[in-house]
């Protein structure tokens, strides 16, 4: 799960990685003069800066195209490609591992600002979103408010349909998850029969009270 991809505090850089396995470097067009280079000898710099990888997510850029970008940037003001290790592998790998990272230092920034006294509400809605290839997903975003406290997102995860069952367990999930649950002291959603139940015991409140 990932909690965001926020460009705040991104001047920390994320730790040196180097992948092990050996991926072929790209572009590879043939026309390119170090081409040839590339493919024969890779290099050991690291080119992805925690910021660099924080503004390829915001215009959210593909691993490969970022890779495109990266390699054509560095063309252009004249650094020497054969030194840097450009490619889809250690792109993917630089810039998972910087999320992560991101990810938990929003988590931990919230749970330090958190005291014996603070109680949370816990908001969820349900929304159908609908996918660039016309296809569409569930998802849950689940968030926690308190009096004094910015309000903080758990999670958006897509869930296999929009029914209560599925809804009480991501919130109960991300509840446990990040130690929350003991001081939850109520909930806030809509009043639709997948939340409250109206017609059975199945609603996301009622289950989510019951499995709390």
């Amino acid at each position: 799960m990932s909690t965001s991809s926020s460009e705040d505090g991104d001047s920390e850089a994320c730790e040196s990685f180097q992948p092990e396995d050996a991926e072929e470097a790209v572009p590879t067009d043939s026309a390119s003069p170090d081409s040839e280079t590339l493919k024969k000898k890779r290099g050991r710099k690291n080119a992805i800066s925690a910021p660099l990888a924080a503004a390829l997510d915001s215009e959210k850029i593909s691993f490969r195209s970022g890779v495109k970008v990266v390699f054509r940037c560095a063309e252009n003001f004249n650094v020497d490609t054969a030194e840097m290790n450009v490619n889809k592998s250690s792109m993917h790998r630089v810039r998972t591992k910087c999320r992560e990272e991101k990810a938990q230092k929003i988590k931990d920034d919230f749970m330090k600002k958190l005291t014996p006294n603070t109680r949370l509400i816990v908001h969820f809605d349900g929304k159908r979103m609908k996918l660039s290839g016309g296809n569409f997903e569930e998802r849950l975003p689940v968030v926690v408010t308190s009096t004094g406290l910015k309000e903080q997102i758990l999670g958006s995860p897509v869930l296999p349909d929009g029914t209560g069952t599925q809804q009480a367990d991501a919130v109960v999930a991300f509840l446990e998850e990040w130690g929350l649950s003991g001081i939850v002291e109520g909930g806030c959603s809509d009043t639709t029969a997948a939340n409250t139940g109206n017609y059975n015991e199945n609603g996301n409140s009622t289950l989510g009270n019951r499995r709390g």
